[in-house]
């Protein structure tokens, strides 16, 4: 079969039953998310696409998350002939459904010299009653040479009633012959029923004027079984700005986008997040989501994935936010947290667009700048690392009452601020500065290169004199208040800057570089008994430090 709808009363699959819709589909370089080829220097097939684009810049995503009726679609030839796209299979049951066995629409692969795979196809089973432990497949074709592979299709379970399905869900794209020519997986969409029909909710749809039964439990599943992609899995319904469901699964490397054309506003709210910490949402311009914020009972998440929050989208959490995510990236907007906690290997990048802000009657208050977020506290601690990055001319900067890097904690920071009441930096918690200033031979105390040798950069000194007697970089900077990032020698890089307000450090700071200069200043009375001084240059009035001696040193390491 090939595309075939399937009515019946009672339906059974056994163990080795196989409803085989497999290269059902459109032929090469056919269909909604056809693939084409390209030239460089010779024909190369990319990818088809259907539940995310083809890999190679390959066939657009299309479909219906919620319904897939499509036929899978043709991966380009190259220099032979795309992977046929898997069939489409529509399967009605009025009581009852046992599937052990397999139910598959794959795509085709490729044949023949660099050619891409087909995409997956759709399934959609209706029924009032699910249960087995069977597997359906509608992942994406492999492709041959430097081809792209296919997409993964879409799976749609509609249950009125009972769903005690325990089988298995295959959805990823088709594997290239290299890590990025790997294709997305598709979507796997459930739907199901926990009351009896007098029992549940009526909603009232003022966009269809339409009267029906509200589901009671909804489920998005997407996993590309490890293989991390350059190409996104696609949420998308026609018309639909407004997404919601109970419980997401992001598992297997996936990354799943939002599909909204004309940067439309878009909405999506997610009571669960559920994965294996390396499945990641991201979220695109004039994009909100809302995680595990409407229901929240104890106004925390402990979401195993992680999120990209691009420039000018929100992402809406509880107030105590565990980070556990391996690839979590701020870049817009984070809203509701008030406890940030990295741990158990978690990863959380924030860039110089980010801002924080939270709710008040529905309406943001406290929005910080750009380059700016606001916590009452930050913990990182056990593997969990915190990874300031200034990719603008606005500096990163992190304020809290609390900052606490615990043991195994790690800070990155390249040039930033850290404004905290209290701080501390226990034993083996790190934060480290390395190799994260001025490029090569840049910075004002940058070192040169000749005869293909460079001499040293300098900063607290000057730079050492290089194989060939070129001088080094010249000494520049404030020995008081050190705020400029470090110099690159030549044909090398220099460290970052770094600047904190108060706080005991018992751990690890790591600016590494040449010997420079180490100054402190302490005070020994409360500021009630220090003394005020006036500076007429900047005209600014400070306290004097109590300490009869400031004292400041230098170490050349050999």
């Amino acid at each position: 079969m090939n595309h075939g709808e399937v009515f019946s009363t009672f339906a059974w699959l056994d163990s080795q039953g196989h409803f085989n819709l497999d290269v059902g589909g459109n032929p090469a370089e056919k269909g909604s998310g056809a693939a084409s080829s390209f030239n460089a220097p010779y024909s190369i097939g990319s990818g088809a696409g259907h539940g995310g684009r083809g890999a190679r810049e390959g066939g657009p995503a299309y479909g219906s998350v919620y319904r897939p009726l499509v036929l899978g679609s043709g991966g380009g030839n190259g220099g032979g002939t795309g992977g046929t796209g898997g069939g489409q299979l529509l399967w009605e049951v009025g009581k009852r459904v046992e599937l052990n066995g397999l139910v598959s629409a794959r795509g085709g692969k490729g044949n023949g010299s660099h050619a891409g795979g087909g995409s997956g196809g759709s399934i959609l089973i209706k029924t009032t009653n699910m249960t087995g432990h069977g597997e359906i497949a509608v992942t994406g074709g492999s492709a041959t040479g430097q081809g792209g592979g296919g997409s993964g299709g879409r799976v749609g379970i509609h249950c009125r009633w009972r769903y005690t399905y325990g089988g298995k869900f295959t959805d990823r794209g088709g594997l290239g012959t290299q890590d990025n020519y790997d294709a997305p997986a598709g979507t796997v969409y459930k739907q199901e029923n926990f009351r009896q029909l007098e029992y549940r909710i009526l909603k009232y749809s003022k966009e269809t004027n339409t009267t029906y039964l509200a589901v009671d439990h909804t489920y998005l599943h997407v996993d590309n079984e490890g293989h991390d992609v350059p190409e996104a899995t696609v949420l998308m319904e026609e018309g639909t700005i407004d997404y919601e469901f109970d419980e997401v699964e992001l598992t297997g490397y996936s990354r799943l986008i939002v599909y909204h054309p004309n940067q439309t506003d878009v909405t999506v709210i997610a009571h669960r997040f559920i994965g294996d910490k390396t499945g990641q949402f991201h979220l695109r311009i004039n994009q909100t989501i809302y995680v595990e914020v409407v229901e929240s009972e104890n106004n925390r998440t402990e979401a195993p994935c992680s999120y990209r929050i691009d420039k000018a989208a929100e992402i809406v959490l509880p107030a105590e936010f565990h980070v556990h995510g391996v690839r979590s990236e701020l870049y817009g907007l984070m809203t509701g947290v008030h406890f940030l906690f990295l741990e158990d290997g978690a990863t959380l990048k924030i860039a110089s667009s980010a801002q924080t802000a939270i709710t008040e009657n529905r309406t943001h208050v406290d929005v910080t700048q750009p380059g700016n977020c606001s916590f009452a506290h930050v913990i990182i601690k056990q593997g969990g690392v915190l990874d300031l990055v200034r990719v603008e001319e606005v500096l990163v900067s992190v304020t809290s009452s609390v900052f606490e890097v615990l043991h195994k904690g790690t800070v990155k920071v390249n040039h930033g601020i850290f404004s905290s009441a209290f701080a501390e930096v226990e034993t083996k918690g790190v934060v480290v500065l390395d190799g994260a200033g001025h490029q090569a031979a840049t910075g004002p105390g940058a070192g040169s290169t000749s005869s293909n040798r460079g001499s040293g950069a300098g900063f607290g000194g000057q730079g050492g004199v290089s194989h060939s007697n070129h001088p080094g970089g010249s000494a520049y900077g404030s020995v008081y208040k050190p705020l400029s990032l470090g110099s690159g020698g030549g044909q090398s890089g220099g460290a970052g800057k770094f600047r904190s307000a108060g706080g005991s450090v018992s751990g690890y700071l790591d600016n590494a570089g040449a010997a420079g200069t180490v100054y402190k200043y302490e005070s020994r009375r409360g500021p009630q008994y220090r003394e005020l001084k006036y500076n007429p240059d900047a005209n600014l009035t400070s306290f004097n430090p109590s300490t009869p001696r400031s004292r400041w040193t230098t170490k050349t390491t050999m």
